[in-house]
């Protein structure tokens, strides 16, 4: 019925245009009526309409659209300027005074957006496209990899014939690359025979030009299945959608498909492209992981932290959440805390002169072959809903950075690197002792400044990089004399090393009993008990539940002290505990809430303990120069913020300050002796346990205490913080920090949990 209806022209024509009046009236009238406000009369305007809302409205022009989209388009461009002329009308019969400030604007489009997901409009990936999609509508999501400079195109002109003098439009055809096709000859038939001059002239004042850009769109990396190639096409803009996206970007692009043929060469067979004019264009870098950030999980996870109650007792939660990072690596509780640190980072801030101070930080991984470094950057990909993961034998300052290339036309653009790619995200860098020296000092800006600054090709511009970077790297020595020379055990150059939020020194020393235990758990996996249940289904809980998907409007209210599943557990790596199930995805789900709506405040107990220790290391005597600079501050604030979200609260209090440290400390970065380690005793991390569920609170008490009286500060100063809950803080009488970070303190510890800890400890 609809292509029928199609070929029957100027009926179509009309009809359409008044259905899609119609719409209009309905649902964008407001748009219109702003649009015909503006003063710029020539300029390009964009009329945004949404598919659904039009399929609701006539399935007809949704049926339209999607099977000829050009003419479909062209007729809704036609439709809204009848309809401005039309509300002109009708504004000046009222006599309504507004109509002397408008304009009637010749260069309005519309453009289409939130397509149906079907498979007909939606194509999953770039490498789904075929020959059959030419000439409909599609929708495609991927991220801009080049875009070429806005340059001028020539659209269209009028000749005439040398002959007979009548005139013709020519238009640039996009299929030709932009040429401009002459007829074949006149065709007039003015006379009594038609014209067949095959001669012709430009008409004088008849060029249009139009502003004209194109892009490289690629199938975003972490979408595909390992061995894939990633696949890109390229995306035409025109008038206002040019300059709508830049390297690096996460697109959605609305368009129609088309073919373009390549230059033609002599001798050559005839070769042809696929190409997307972009009807619309939506950037949507701040929706990466949003999707996973829904009030029902929201509800689940304050829902998890009140039945742990608050103060010490919340470390048997966190303790919890870190059996389920990298589960196929026993034990190791410094790499796995610091890596759900650097994940999910500080609180980024602009200061007074405007300069941005990054929130994200950054980790290294020293070690000997064999301790799990790689697996711990795949599953730091894993969880980070945009990464990219690379080695350093196969990266170089190009491939990391930007590299310019010559399209065509001739013209130089930029292909954005593996830094640029992953911004917003995570960037994994294995085997980073591979790179040359050369190549990894090109990260320098992009680790501090956040930004790429790019002059190749005379192209000088300014990209975003705000991405977390994760490195591994292989000791020079095997066995390192002196254990906190780093510039000695990696070969990294000083002014690299500084910024790097945590360094962790892994060694494989040999050891009877810990060699035995890792054998153990290593054959443990293998065993009939353990395949049975990495079954799917098995261990799941009966009331679980997947977070991170939709929230069903009809969800009950979640009651304060259910158990609630965190997972469906069908995943053999969960870790459950009490009917909270933690795998990948729950972890992934409790990062991207965590981040987007905790933004830690700095107590000032917190801040004497960091202060107090960013002092002892200034002035200690064996200090390593290049991991004392004002950058520590830094990244002990990053990481007792990171290590606030990490427990669910909104203030970083001084146990948030104290694991910090312990990060700090770890990598014995400062090189000298501290509250934790020494320079003959440093934190083996090799050996470092998960707490058991019961002495997770007395350990984590006695760890701040320790470093408190290290520092000479009283540790039951911060029992009023400590005792903070979260987002679901009770009631109490408020303290001063509490009025001033606008929550409410808690009371003090119970008889039952002095009883059980001892008052040594609170």
């Amino acid at each position: 019925m609809v292509l029928e209806v199609v070929h029957e022209g100027e009926y179509l024509s009309a009809s359409v245009q008044e259905l899609f009046k119609g719409f209009l009236r309905k649902h964008c009238a407001g748009e219109i009526e702003a649009l015909l406000l503006d003063v710029a009369v020539e300029r390009h305007f964009q009329v945004e309409i949404d598919m659904l809302d039009l399929y609701a409205y006539s399935p007809l022009l949704g049926n339209l659209l999607a099977i000829q989209p050009e003419r479909t388009l062209q007729f809704f461009d036609d439709a809204i300027n009848d309809y401005q002329s039309e509300m002109m009308e009708a504004l000046e019969q009222v006599g309504d005074t507004i109509i002397y400030s408008m304009a009637q604007k010749p260069f309005a489009h519309a453009r289409v957006h939130s397509v149906p997901r079907t498979a007909l409009l939606q194509k999953g990936t770039i490498s789904c496209i075929r020959t059959e999609d030419v000439g409909q509508l599609l929708c495609i999501t991927g991220t801009v990899t080049r875009a070429a400079a806005v340059r001028m195109l020539h659209f269209e002109r009028k000749v005439a014939c040398a002959k007979c003098g009548a005139i013709h439009r020519v238009r640039a055809e996009l299929e030709r690359r932009n040429e401009m096709v002459m007829p074949t000859e006149c065709g007039s038939e003015a006379g009594a025979r038609a014209c067949t001059s095959a001669k012709f002239v430009d008409v004088e004042g008849t060029e249009v030009c139009r502003d004209y850009q194109e892009l490289r769109v690629q199938e975003q990396v972490q979408k595909l299945d390992v061995g894939s190639i990633p696949r890109s096409i390229t995306v035409v803009l025109d008038n206002d959608l040019v300059d709508s996206a830049k390297p690096g970007d996460d697109v959605i692009v609305t368009g129609v498909m088309l073919r373009r043929w390549r230059p033609v060469r002599a001798d050559a067979r005839l070769d042809v492209e696929l190409v997307m004019r972009a009807n619309h264009v939506t950037v949507c870098n701040q929706l990466i992981g949003a999707g996973l950030v829904t009030e029902h999980a929201c509800a689940q996870f304050d829902a998890f932290w009140r039945r742990h109650g608050r103060g010490y007792g919340r470390f048997r939660a966190r303790d919890l959440l870190l059996r389920a990072v990298c589960p196929e690596l026993r034990g190791l509780f410094i790499l796995k805390l610091a890596l759900m640190l650097t994940l999910l980072g500080g609180v980024t801030r602009v200061d007074p002169t405007g300069q941005r101070v990054r929130g994200e930080s950054h980790l290294l991984l020293i070690g000997d072959p064999g301790t799990g470094k790689s697996q711990a950057l795949a599953f730091a990909a894993a969880l980070s809903a945009r990464s990219v993961m690379t080695t350093g034998i196969g990266s170089t300052s190009a491939g990391l950075t930007v590299t310019a290339t010559k399209d065509a036309t001739g013209e130089w653009s930029l292909d954005a690197g593996a830094l640029v790619l992953a911004d917003g995200g995570v960037c994994c860098i294995d085997e980073f002792e591979t790179m040359k020296e050369a190549d990894r000092t090109t990260i320098h800006e992009a680790m501090e400044q956040q930004t790429l600054s790019v002059a190749k090709a005379g192209l000088v511009c300014k990209l975003r990089t705000r991405t977390t970077i994760f490195a591994a790297t292989n000791p020079k020595c095997k066995r390192p004399e002196a254990a906190f020379d780093l510039g000695a055990n990696c070969g990294i150059a000083s002014p690299l090393l500084s910024r790097f939020d945590i360094i962790l020194l892994m060694r494989d020393e040999c050891e009877p009993g810990f060699d035995a235990t890792i054998a153990d758990f290593i054959l443990s996996r293998d065993t009939p008990a353990s395949v049975a249940a990495a079954a799917p289904g098995a261990g799941a809980h009966p009331a679980a539940t997947t977070v991170g998907g939709p929230s069903q409007p009809d969800e009950p209210e979640l009651p304060e002290c259910t158990p609630i599943a965190l997972s469906d557990g069908r995943d053999g790596r969960a870790v459950t505990e009490g009917g909270d199930v933690w795998d990948e995805k729950a972890l992934r789900a409790y990062l991207e809430c965590a981040r987007r709506r905790i933004e830690p405040v700095m107590s000032a107990q917190a801040e004497r303990v960091l202060s107090a220790y960013f002092e002892r290391q200034r002035q200690a005597e064996y200090r390593h120069v290049a991991r004392t600079t004002i950058r520590l501050l830094e990244s002990l604030i990053r990481l007792s913020q990171a290590h606030a979200r990490l427990m669910w609260r909104e203030t970083v209090v001084v146990s948030d300050a104290v694991y910090a440290i312990a990060m700090i400390e770890a990598g014995a970065s400062a090189g000298a002796d501290g509250p934790l380690s020494s320079a003959h005793m440093p934190i083996n991390v090799m050996r470092s346990e998960i707490s058991h569920a019961d002495c997770s609170a007395m350990e984590a008490s006695a760890t701040v205490e320790r470093v408190c009286r290290w520092l000479g500060i009283d540790a039951s100063e911060g029992d009023e913080a400590e005792g903070q809950g979260g987002l679901d803080a009770d009631a109490g009488e408020p303290s001063d920090l509490g009025r001033m970070a606008g929550r409410r303190a808690t009371p003090s510890p119970s008889p039952r949990a002095r009883a059980a800890l001892g008052d040594d400890f609170f």
